[in-house]
């Protein structure tokens, strides 16, 4: 049997204290009740705050999508529509979003002519009104 020797007692009580130093950082180093109710009631906060915000253009995209889709069915040469766009083709208003852009379209004598098109959507993304001259 080996015998027990001052250095492995010194190193028995520092692994200790290391250990019991470590046990005590970790456990204050959790979050405690009230700090994690803080962290909820922030993100509740935020969340809130991100509803109220007006929708990005992924459900302007749909409205854009549709108005284009409803001028090429009026056309008597579909396949000649030629978009023209903008950064602001989408505005959203207090009752819906308006969707307004610039095109060209063969005409009925074969020319190419200019027009403008605009969409009226209610908030439920329902078409009010098409206006394509």
């Amino acid at each position: 049997m080996e015998k027990i020797t001052k250095e492995m007692v010194i190193a028995l009580i520092v692994a200790a204290g290391l250990f019991w130093g470590l046990i005590f950082y970790l456990n204050n180093s959790t979050m405690s009740p009230e700090s994690l109710d803080a962290m909820m009631e922030r993100q509740a906060d935020y969340e809130k705050r991100e509803s109220e915000k007006p929708k990005k253009s992924s459900s302007n995209t749909k409205l854009i999508t549709d108005c284009q889709i409803r001028l090429k069915s009026t056309l008597r040469n579909p396949s000649s529509l030629e978009l023209k766009f903008s950064s602001n083709q989408a505005t959203n208003t207090s009752d819906g979003t308006r969707v307004s852009f610039p095109y060209s379209a063969e005409n009925g004598f074969g020319g190419m002519t200019a027009g403008h098109a605009v969409c009226v959507y209610d908030a439920s993304g329902n078409v009010i009104s098409t206006q394509f001259n």
